[in-house]
Protein backbone atom coordinates (compact mmCIF):
# COMPACT_ATOMS: atom_id res chain seq x y z
CA UNK A 1 0.00 0.00 0.00
CA UNK A 2 1.30 3.50 -0.88
CA UNK A 3 1.91 6.36 1.75
CA UNK A 4 -1.08 8.48 -0.40
CA UNK A 5 -3.08 5.56 0.19
CA UNK A 6 -3.10 4.84 3.82
CA UNK A 7 -2.93 8.73 4.53
CA UNK A 8 -6.20 8.32 2.61
CA UNK A 9 -7.52 5.95 4.45
CA UNK A 10 -7.33 8.12 7.40
CA UNK A 11 -8.85 11.35 6.04
CA UNK A 12 -12.50 12.70 6.35
CA UNK A 13 -14.70 11.51 3.85
CA UNK A 14 -15.97 13.58 0.62
CA UNK A 15 -18.04 16.11 2.28
CA UNK A 16 -15.79 18.31 5.64
CA UNK A 17 -19.47 18.23 7.23
CA UNK A 18 -18.82 14.07 7.58
CA UNK A 19 -17.47 12.57 10.38
CA UNK A 20 -14.14 11.19 10.23
CA UNK A 21 -14.37 7.75 9.20
CA UNK A 22 -14.18 4.89 11.88
CA UNK A 23 -14.07 1.78 10.24
CA UNK A 24 -12.33 0.30 6.48
CA UNK A 25 -14.31 2.17 3.37
CA UNK A 26 -13.60 2.12 -0.24
CA UNK A 27 -12.26 -1.18 -0.31
CA UNK A 28 -9.68 -1.14 2.37
CA UNK A 29 -8.86 -4.35 4.91
CA UNK A 30 -9.44 -3.82 8.27
CA UNK A 31 -5.39 -4.90 8.35
CA UNK A 32 -4.65 -1.82 5.97
CA UNK A 33 -6.45 0.36 8.37
CA UNK A 34 -4.95 -0.71 11.39
CA UNK A 35 -1.83 -0.20 9.72
CA UNK A 36 -2.83 2.81 9.16
CA UNK A 37 -4.27 3.78 12.00
CA UNK A 38 -0.56 2.97 13.72
CA UNK A 39 1.08 4.36 11.42
CA UNK A 40 -0.80 7.96 12.39
CA UNK A 41 -0.53 7.02 16.22
CA UNK A 42 3.12 6.63 16.11
CA UNK A 43 3.77 9.65 13.66
CA UNK A 44 1.55 11.98 15.82
CA UNK A 45 3.64 10.77 18.91
CA UNK A 46 0.29 10.23 21.21
CA UNK A 47 1.55 8.49 23.68
CA UNK A 48 3.75 11.20 24.51
CA UNK A 49 0.87 14.02 24.08
CA UNK A 50 -1.30 11.62 26.72
CA UNK A 51 2.11 11.56 29.40
CA UNK A 52 2.52 14.78 28.88
CA UNK A 53 -1.79 16.18 29.36
CA UNK A 54 -2.12 13.47 32.43
CA UNK A 55 1.36 15.19 34.03
CA UNK A 56 -0.17 18.67 33.76
CA UNK A 57 -3.46 17.16 35.30
CA UNK A 58 -1.75 15.62 38.17
CA UNK A 59 0.13 18.19 38.93
CA UNK A 60 -2.49 20.80 39.35
CA UNK A 61 -4.24 18.35 41.33
CA UNK A 62 -2.26 19.32 45.02
CA UNK A 63 -2.58 22.57 44.74
CA UNK A 64 -6.18 23.02 44.24
CA UNK A 65 -6.56 20.45 47.03
CA UNK A 66 -4.28 23.41 48.89
CA UNK A 67 -6.78 25.58 47.65
CA UNK A 68 -9.71 23.85 48.79
CA UNK A 69 -8.52 23.10 52.38
CA UNK A 70 -7.67 26.61 52.46
CA UNK A 71 -10.61 27.70 51.66
CA UNK A 72 -12.65 25.45 53.77
CA UNK A 73 -10.86 26.96 57.02
CA UNK A 74 -11.63 30.26 56.21
CA UNK A 75 -15.01 29.78 55.58
CA UNK A 76 -16.67 27.39 57.62
CA UNK A 77 -17.91 28.09 60.77
CA UNK A 78 -16.70 25.60 63.65
CA UNK A 79 -19.74 23.00 63.20
CA UNK A 80 -19.70 23.41 59.50
CA UNK A 81 -15.86 22.01 59.46
CA UNK A 82 -16.57 19.05 61.75
CA UNK A 83 -19.51 18.06 59.67
CA UNK A 84 -17.55 18.41 56.64
CA UNK A 85 -14.72 16.25 58.13
CA UNK A 86 -17.45 13.72 58.31
CA UNK A 87 -18.59 13.75 55.17
CA UNK A 88 -15.02 13.64 53.51
CA UNK A 89 -14.81 10.61 56.04
CA UNK A 90 -17.24 9.14 54.33
CA UNK A 91 -15.03 9.11 51.01
CA UNK A 92 -11.87 8.96 51.66
CA UNK A 93 -9.44 6.82 53.46
CA UNK A 94 -9.18 7.27 57.29
CA UNK A 95 -5.06 8.49 56.95
CA UNK A 96 -6.16 10.78 54.66
CA UNK A 97 -8.87 12.01 56.15
CA UNK A 98 -7.07 12.81 59.56
CA UNK A 99 -4.51 14.54 57.38
CA UNK A 100 -7.08 16.85 55.72
CA UNK A 101 -8.80 17.47 58.82
CA UNK A 102 -5.94 18.38 60.74
CA UNK A 103 -5.18 20.96 58.31
CA UNK A 104 -9.13 22.37 57.89
CA UNK A 105 -8.83 22.44 62.05
CA UNK A 106 -5.37 24.69 62.05
CA UNK A 107 -6.21 26.99 59.04
CA UNK A 108 -9.58 27.85 60.42
CA UNK A 109 -7.53 28.84 64.10
CA UNK A 110 -5.06 30.58 62.20
CA UNK A 111 -7.40 32.45 59.80
CA UNK A 112 -4.29 32.40 56.80
CA UNK A 113 -5.42 34.05 53.65
CA UNK A 114 -1.62 34.27 52.24
CA UNK A 115 -2.20 29.98 52.14
CA UNK A 116 -6.00 30.22 50.09
CA UNK A 117 -3.57 32.63 47.74
CA UNK A 118 -0.27 30.37 47.04
CA UNK A 119 -2.89 27.51 46.59
CA UNK A 120 -5.40 29.47 44.27
CA UNK A 121 -2.07 30.79 42.05
CA UNK A 122 -0.84 27.48 42.03
CA UNK A 123 -3.73 26.09 40.88
CA UNK A 124 -4.88 28.60 38.45
CA UNK A 125 -1.15 28.21 37.22
CA UNK A 126 -0.59 24.02 37.31
CA UNK A 127 -3.98 23.97 35.65
CA UNK A 128 -3.24 26.33 32.90
CA UNK A 129 -0.08 24.47 32.02
CA UNK A 130 -2.61 21.42 31.47
CA UNK A 131 -4.54 23.87 29.24
CA UNK A 132 -0.87 24.79 27.28
CA UNK A 133 -0.11 20.66 27.25
CA UNK A 134 -3.54 20.27 25.24
CA UNK A 135 -3.08 23.12 23.06
CA UNK A 136 0.45 22.38 22.01
CA UNK A 137 -1.01 18.57 21.59
CA UNK A 138 -4.18 19.44 19.55
CA UNK A 139 -1.66 21.79 16.86
CA UNK A 140 0.59 18.87 16.92
CA UNK A 141 -2.32 16.72 15.92
CA UNK A 142 -3.50 19.54 13.40
CA UNK A 143 -0.14 20.17 11.94
CA UNK A 144 0.00 23.48 12.92
CA UNK A 145 2.74 25.94 14.15
CA UNK A 146 1.50 28.29 17.23
CA UNK A 147 3.24 31.22 16.27
CA UNK A 148 2.40 33.29 19.74
CA UNK A 149 4.53 34.66 22.27
CA UNK A 150 4.35 33.19 25.70
CA UNK A 151 2.70 35.61 27.22
CA UNK A 152 -0.20 35.36 24.82
CA UNK A 153 -0.86 31.52 25.12
CA UNK A 154 -0.37 31.21 28.79
CA UNK A 155 -2.64 34.17 29.09
CA UNK A 156 -5.03 31.87 26.90
CA UNK A 157 -4.70 28.87 28.65
CA UNK A 158 -5.39 31.32 32.13
CA UNK A 159 -8.51 32.21 30.62
CA UNK A 160 -9.71 29.16 29.61
CA UNK A 161 -8.78 27.98 32.87
CA UNK A 162 -11.12 30.09 34.75
CA UNK A 163 -14.10 29.64 31.69
CA UNK A 164 -13.86 25.99 32.62
CA UNK A 165 -13.57 26.46 36.36
CA UNK A 166 -16.67 28.60 36.47
CA UNK A 167 -19.01 26.12 33.80
CA UNK A 168 -17.94 23.56 36.30
CA UNK A 169 -18.73 25.38 39.57
CA UNK A 170 -22.37 26.63 37.57
CA UNK A 171 -22.96 22.83 37.05
CA UNK A 172 -22.05 21.83 40.12
CA UNK A 173 -24.66 24.27 41.74
CA UNK A 174 -27.18 23.38 39.41
CA UNK A 175 -26.52 19.74 40.54
CA UNK A 176 -26.92 20.83 44.26
CA UNK A 177 -29.81 23.21 43.19
CA UNK A 178 -31.91 20.91 41.30
CA UNK A 179 -31.55 18.03 44.00
CA UNK A 180 -32.31 14.70 43.50
CA UNK A 181 -33.60 13.17 40.66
Amino acid sequence: MRLTERRSILRRTGSSKRPLMLAPANGVTWKQFFLALKGRFIKDKLMDVAGSVTFFGVLALFPFLLFLVTLAGLVLQPQQVEQFIREIGNVAPADATRIIAEQIRDIHKSQSVGLLTVGFVGAIWSASGGVVSLMDALNGLHHVEDRRPFWKTRGLAVLTTFGASAAILIAALVGVAAGPI
